[in-house]
């Protein structure tokens, strides 16, 4: 049962501590705020372009979208960027690719080579299997679309979680299975039980603060996770390890107190005025708390202050790793400071497109940016200028009208104008003709649409203009095309492969490893080794070259000197076909079945032979070896060989 924070009276309110820690953290923060301000309007317009929403400020005329200009927007970002999301997900594939390696540097003795064999082989399907299980492919496809419109990615684990999921357990009764005693209940039976789980969840680029001048997040004093958390959640935090309740208790007074003194919507229209871009009074928004998690650098002198449990033989003036939680109201109380024993920060940061020297990345919404403003430009003046040729124009003589029968000037269907005097149709209407350049800005759409492809690296292989038509149109050309934005995207893959499935496998294996969850002979020195570029680019060459070598070794000599099943099941693997290989069991199981199958055709094809008629057909000499054969004693003379005389029997000499 969840345990309420009571705030506490003012006799028992605990003396204020870590005011220090929480002035650097702070400080820190709004350093980072600060200089993140370039890249956050960046990625306000990149979002924008993404979600296809016109913009005052990405125009290119003064009066565009005004009146009754053109507003159309064409949707050539959102268009790249799932084009991009996709191509990394399907070299991905379902699962995380990676494999386990031997340490170059590490002698392993005596430890026999089926053994390291085995232990890499134990822990991947461990680990796949457990990142299965929480998900974790949903997660990392989240964080490659952020990827592909934000200037970073982030995910942030592993960490952990209770939640309450069904169980299948047998029914019991006193011990004894229930449909033992009761024939008609069933023997199985459906529980809640809460499950820790180990999860990886993605942050939004907009609650993620680094130094921007930083080569990367590890080269920053500090990584902060700013999130605005619901009042049920944020008392849920006393439950867990780390949080000082005390703290807690004074940051839920000050809440509460604060909340009290907040102008009444009806009196105040600020919020109003402001929407999304009011952050609150005292940054407390829509009812949520605010709390700054920072992982970084902190000085012990200061972890010492506040209380935190520390290793002995620490120097005050040094700096080590922390996990500090502030919550930004009032006197923005810590409520958490504990020394990082696992030595890494719990986020994984990567981008698209590498910018030399700096955190962030090009996304491949940032790279059309200005393709997308002169492509829309182009198609509203497009859109306009075909409407103002399109002689819809009029000049209309306003003397020579009869406007009190005529009515309004408004032209609709079937109006029926009075004219004055003799004046003619011709004299009173005039139609306005004006030119159609609308030929030179399908030329410049046409060269923005190009320009996006070559600055993004991913071409259209859904339709082909010009003279690329011609690739569009057959299989080998469509291949090639897309040939072609794999080489673009492999920098992409990479950077997933380096900062995101690398650290993810290890740091599971690492607990993994501390939870005893391996056979103790398992616990071996390796490292994870991510196989996501190798499967992006090689992945069809791979293919193509096991099918060249099958078909070269069709002799049924080569059958001894190459292994075709494994080959063919490496092939479907390969090709993402797994799932329609039989499993080793079924193909023993038929082999079975074909060995048997051919023992019965042998027996059948053997020939039925009568023993009566071939005993008639063989010599005497032949038919005594058959019968001695069959435990039958001959007449001996069955038993000489032709030409050899008949013995004379013992006892006959003389007698004539």
């Amino acid at each position: 049962m969840e345990q309420e924070i009571i705030p506490p009276t003012d006799s028992e309110q605990p003396s204020e501590k870590g005011a220090d820690l929480s002035q650097y953290v702070t400080d820190i923060f709004q350093e980072f705020k600060t200089g993140r301000q370039p890249y956050e309007d960046k990625a306000e317009e990149w979002w924008n372009n993404f979600l296809s929403q016109y913009q005052d400020s990405k125009t290119w005329r003064n009066k565009e979208g005004e009146g009754n200009r053109s507003r159309v927007f064409i949707k050539i970002t959102q268009q790249k960027c799932y084009t991009a999301h996709a191509k990394v997900i399907d070299a991905l594939g379902p699962d995380t690719p990676f494999d386990f390696q031997c340490l170059e540097n590490l002698d392993y003795g005596n430890i026999p080579p089926e053994v390291l064999e085995n232990a890499a082989n134990y822990r991947k399907k461990y680990i796949s299997e457990y990142l299965r299980f929480i998900k974790f492919s949903d997660t990392r496809d989240d964080a490659i679309l952020d990827a592909t419109i934000f200037p970073a990615a982030i995910i942030k684990g592993p960490i952990l979680i209770n939640v309450r999921q069904p169980v299948v357990k047998r029914r019991m009764i006193n011990g004894i299975p229930a449909e033992e005693l009761d024939p008609s209940m069933s023997p199985y039976m459906v529980t809640l039980e809460n499950v820790e789980k180990y999860i990886f969840e993605t942050v939004p680029f907009w609650d993620y603060y680094v130094d921007v001048n930083a080569k990367s997040p590890k080269d920053s004093v500090g990584e902060i996770h700013y999130k605005r958390m619901l009042p049920q959640e944020f008392r849920e935090l006393a439950d867990d390890p780390g949080y000082d309740r005390d703290q807690m208790k004074l940051a839920v007074a000050q809440i509460e107190t604060i909340k009290s003194t907040i102008p009444d919507s009806d009196d105040d229209r600020t919020q109003l005025k402001l929407g999304d871009k009011f952050m609150g009074y005292e940054v407390i928004k829509d009812g949520r708390i605010p709390v700054l998690e920072f992982s970084g650098l902190v000085p012990v002198k200061m972890l010492k202050e506040f209380g935190a449990n520390l290793p002995e033989g620490l120097d005050d003036e040094e700096d080590v790793e922390a996990i500090v939680a502030c919550v930004l109201a009032g006197n923005n109380f810590i409520i958490k400071a504990n020394f990082n024993y696992f030595g890494y920060r719990n986020f994984m940061v990567f981008g698209a497109k590498k910018i030399p020297n700096c955190v962030y990345k090009n996304s491949i919404a940032g790279l059309m940016d200005d393709s997308q403003m002169m492509i829309n430009s182009g198609a509203r003046m497009f859109v306009d200028n075909k409407a103002l040729s399109g002689n819809g124009c009029l000049a209309i003589h306003d003397d020579k009208i009869n406007w009190q029968k005529t009515g309004s000037a408004t032209i609709y269907p079937r109006k029926t104008f009075y004219l004055k005097g003799n004046a003619t149709v011709k004299d009173a209407i005039e139609n306005l003709t004006f030119t159609d350049t609308t030929s030179g800005l399908r030329e410049m759409i046409q060269f923005f649409l190009e320009m996006a492809d070559n600055e993004t690296g991913i071409p259209k292989y859904t339709q082909g203009t010009g003279e690329a038509s011609y690739l569009n149109k057959t299989a080998q050309g469509i291949s090639m095309i897309m040939g072609a934005a794999n080489v673009n995207l492999k920098p992409f893959l990479a950077n997933i492969d380096a900062n995101v499935t690398e650290p993810v496998v290890m740091r599971m294996d690492a607990l993994f490893s501390m939870l005893n969850k391996y056979p103790q002979e398992f616990n071996i020195p390796l490292k994870a080794v991510a196989t996501g570029t190798i499967s992006l680019i090689a992945k069809e060459l791979i293919v193509e070259n096991m099918i060249k070598f099958l078909q070269i070794t069709q002799n049924p000599q080569d059958d001894m000197i190459i292994r075709r099943r494994e080959l063919i099941i490496q092939m479907a693997d390969k090709l993402g076909l797994s799932k329609f290989v039989r499993t080793e069991r079924e193909i023993q199981q038929i082999e079975k079945m074909m060995a048997e199958r051919q023992n019965q055709k042998q027996i059948e094809a053997k020939p039925e032979i009568s023993l009566e008629k071939l005993f008639e057909r063989l010599t005497p000499f032949e038919q005594g070896q058959v019968l001695m054969a069959a435990g039958v004693k001959p007449d001996p003379s069955r038993l000489l060989a032709p030409g050899q005389p008949v013995p004379i029997p013992q006892g006959s000499e003389g007698q004539q």
